[in-house]
């Protein structure tokens, strides 16, 4: 069976990303866990390089690969 819920606020910069994030890698913990978010907006632009701040946070703080 497959466990899943969501972490959802109702404006920016409220705290999903970094509560996401706790989530995960205490459930990393247990056995294999991944965030996934579905819509994301605010691409950010630096450069040669673009990317999805929420994304690279998940990556950089995930401890799977």
């Amino acid at each position: 069976m497959t466990n899943h819920f969501w972490v959802v606020g109702t404006d920016t910069e409220v705290g999903k990303t970094v509560v996401t994030t706790y989530l995960l890698r205490y459930f990393q913990e247990k056995g294999e866990t991944l965030a996934y978010k579905p819509v994301q907006t605010g691409l950010v632009q630096e450069e040669s390089r673009s990317y999805y701040a929420d994304t690279e946070f998940y990556q950089t703080h995930s401890r799977v690969p």
